[in-house]
């Protein structure tokens, strides 16, 4: 209320919190614990644990971003810990300190700011890349699919070595985190990034009681963690001429872009006959439609394909950001998987896309058994997961 701010509002958009030079601390201790000892565990590694470089606070970023937008990620759960790909960790740490380095933002208290990922054979051969290349689904080939295979590996021996390392119990030497590198070559020729890729360069374990604080809270404990990152890197020298906004902007998760040019293509291919019908409404659809983002983007950034349906223009303005009730999926299910199918699933290289998005994305949805009806289950529960999160109103 100081600031003038609607705080669920401003929740689903962690930037306006950010401008306002909230002090998050505070959110993240008025927290309330859950009696796992998650919370205080989160709060001593982000504010009291001593940091000479900014790894420690990219490596938990990363693990906050991975549970809100891939909770399909998990490999497995065995005894107490969530085990993940090392490699998505991997590609989200580059993707979070591509904007960072790009404009020599010092991440360290060492003079010469040499970073332990940054290697003349993978990360500064990969220089034209974008923080968006990053991102799961995406194909590489030749010298860019090696250079990034490298800056992978580079990556997770990394995570290794420093932040999981140096991230222990409080009071002892026992690591939060336990990191395990897979022996793979240095050349490739080409580099799918899909679930089976990404486990290739090792496993990530963390506890489950860390891993179910962040499915549920990433969205208030991000932001302290910005908080603390620029706060550490406003104590490095080369950094103190920078205005603070700045770093805050440099900070900034690059979310994909909200773009359905390639969903409208696809429905003008194949609704020369007329069949292509809303899948809400069952109307057919005709010059003025919509493309729904079936889980709101304004309050879960997603544009993959499964989550993009055609729509009657005047049924989506209803919608709006609203999620569907379980009623209306069941209503819609044979329409949602008949538009999946006919859009998605008939050639090879749209079906791998189509499903390497909906494994990582979706909970419950292993790369190796998901169908449509399993994929279909799968939204439904990432839709009510969502909506209760975030407390959104249904339609």
């Amino acid at each position: 209320n100081h600031y003038g701010l609607n705080l669920q509002s401003a929740i689903q958009n962690t930037d306006t919190l950010i401008r306002a030079d909230i002090k998050w601390e505070t959110a993240i201790l008025v927290l309330p614990d859950d009696g796992s000892g998650a919370f205080p565990l989160v709060r001593n590694i982000l504010i009291n644990d001593n940091k000479t470089a900014s790894y420690k606070l990219a490596l938990i970023r990363t693990l906050l971003r991975i549970a809100d937008g891939h909770p399909g990620a998990v490999i497995r759960r065995e005894d107490k810990h969530v085990v993940l790909p090392l490699g998505l960790i991997s590609l989200y740490w580059a993707r979070q300190y591509k904007p960072l380095l790009e404009q020599k933002i010092q991440q360290n208290n060492n003079a010469a700011n040499s970073l332990g990922f940054v290697k003349a054979n993978g990360w500064l051969k990969i220089a034209h890349f974008s923080a968006m290349d990053f991102s799961i689904g995406n194909l590489f080939f030749g010298g860019d699919a090696i250079a990034l295979h490298l800056t992978l590996k580079h990556i997770g021996s990394l995570i290794k070595q420093m932040p999981a390392k140096y991230i222990t119990l409080p009071g002892s030497d026992n690591q939060v985190f336990e990191v395990s590198l897979n022996r793979t070559s240095n050349t490739v020729d080409q580099l799918f990034i899909d679930q089976e890729t990404l486990e290739r360069y090792g496993e990530f374990s963390l506890p489950e009681k860390i891993w179910d604080l962040m499915t549920q809270y990433a969205c208030w404990i991000e932001p302290v963690c910005i908080s603390e990152w620029v706060t550490v890197m406003k104590d490095f020298s080369d950094n103190r001429h920078i205005a603070t906004h700045q770093l805050y902007d440099l900070l900034k998760w690059v979310n994909p872009k909200r773009s359905t040019i390639e969903v409208r293509k696809r429905v003008e291919e194949l609704n020369q006959d007329n069949s292509i019908h809303c899948i809400w409404s069952r109307k057919t659809i005709s010059k003025r439609y919509d493309i729904d983002h079936c889980l709101p983007f304004a309050r879960w950034p997603n544009n993959d394909l499964w989550n993009l349906f055609p729509v009657n223009s005047k049924i989506n303005n209803q919608k709006r950001d609203k999620i569907p009730t379980c009623q209306r999926y069941e209503k819609s299910r044979d329409l949602i998987i008949e538009w999946w199918t006919r859009a998605w699933l008939t050639s090879e290289s749209d079906r791998r896309r189509f499903y390497t998005q909906a494994a990582l994305s979706l909970p419950d949805s292993s790369n190796k058994d998901i169908n449509t009806h399993t994929l279909f289950e799968a939204l439904k529960l990432q839709s009510q997961r969502v909506g209760e999160l975030q407390s959104l109103n249904y339609w």
